[in-house]
């Protein structure tokens, strides 16, 4: 299947298109071939410099494939920019969520600003004015874990799954499951059952409209 596709490819470029559309094209591959072909596509369309466009359902397709990254719902644009853009800085909690894994927190505020996330209180964050209901938007790799207490929320660890290249924490607070990811290095000494902290800090955490 990974030489039907890249005679396929071949056979397309061959007649040095101005345009070169891409259906799903490694969809049929396994993950490791995917990853590299993902990797080649990419430095041949940099080599070539032909306006290409990919259709896609791979998250990690589209950020690795892409100069600029269009996200679809029901026909409709719900959000197009670099790939790092719509990763850190979603428009809404649909993009969030398809692009790569997130944190959706409920937040409220207060008539003095003051914001409860999953009803308890956080330091540092607004919703902005005149903002009383909004959802949070926090990637794993940005949530922190620490000794319960000292403005962080209060939690319970659930699951720890060690992946090799990064650890991922589950941690339940009141009845939501928070994800947490960290390298080998940072790993946390937790276990199943301890009560933890989740540190959420105010530059990761991204406003969307409730």
């Amino acid at each position: 299947m990974a030489s039907a596709s890249a005679v396929a490819i071949a056979r397309a470029l061959s007649i040095s298109p101005k345009l070169f559309l891409l259906d799903e094209p490694l969809s049929a591959l396994d993950a490791k071939l995917r990853e590299a072909m993902q990797v080649e596509l990419r430095q041949l369309q940099q080599q070539l410099g032909i306006t290409t466009i990919v259709v896609t359902h791979d998250q990690r397709e589209a950020m690795t494939m892409a100069d600029t990254v269009v996200v679809m719902k029901g026909g409709e644009i719900r959000q197009a920019a670099s790939p790092i853009e719509i990763y850190r800085r979603p428009a809404d909690t649909f993009v969030a969520d398809f692009i790569g894994s997130t944190n959706l927190l409920e937040a409220e505020a207060d008539s003095t600003g003051r914001v409860t996330v999953l009803g308890q209180p956080v330091s540092g964050v607004s919703l902005g004015a005149d903002t009383r209901k909004a959802t949070l938007s926090i990637r794993p790799e940005d949530i922190h874990l620490t000794a319960p207490g000292n403005g962080a929320l209060s939690g319970t660890v659930t699951f720890v799954r060690d992946l090799g290249g990064t650890i991922e924490t589950f941690v339940d607070i009141a009845g939501r499951q928070i994800v947490a990811v960290s390298t080998p290095r940072a790993r946390p000494e937790v276990t199943v059952g301890q009560p933890v902290g989740v540190v959420l800090l105010p530059d990761v955490c991204v406003v969307l409209a409730k």
